[in-house]
């Protein structure tokens, strides 16, 4: 009978660590789907524009807003120092930078073309699809103009 009871706790035991193994696979799986997921939602996008140092970095995010979110700052290309006295024009609408460089905009899912603008440094453009939920954080870099004389032609 002490066998008996032996080879039943054996089997209660293999059946407690079988049901812990399915458990922890289980949780396992959800854990590889929960990271997918977030890396499927959490895209990074970098578009090079005007030569060598001017470009806008872009990382886009899922949130549950039936609005899709702009937001970000605007550097100076070469020092990566955030411009003050800059802009960001949404379509025609002008989004003013705060003291950081930093801006901040809600968008209704649609096309929309972004620029970056700052007294001084060559305009950047972005082309934009906004998508429901969405929060899209940009880095724009500008470039200084070369010259006072390119400036005042342009402007």
């Amino acid at each position: 009978m002490i066998y008996l009871n032996n080879i039943e706790d054996v089997t209660h035991k293999n059946r407690i660590i079988a049901d812990n193994l399915i458990i922890m696979k289980y949780i396992q799986l959800t854990l590889v789907s929960a990271i997918f997921i977030l890396a499927s939602s959490c895209k990074q996008a970098k578009m090079i524009d005007n030569g060598n140092s001017a470009r806008v970095t872009v990382n886009r995010e899922m949130t549950e807003s039936e609005s899709s979110t702009v937001q970000g700052t605007i550097l100076e290309a070469s020092t990566g120092d955030r411009l003050k006295i800059s802009d960001i024009w949404i379509g025609d609408r002008r989004v003013p930078c705060d003291s950081n460089g930093y801006f901040h905009a809600e968008l209704q899912p649609g096309k929309y073309k972004l620029e970056a603008r700052a007294m001084g440094f060559e305009n950047l453009k972005y082309g934009l699809s906004a998508k429901k939920g969405e929060v899209y954080n940009f880095s724009f870099y500008l470039k200084p103009y070369r010259d006072k004389k390119e400036y005042k032609q342009i402007h």
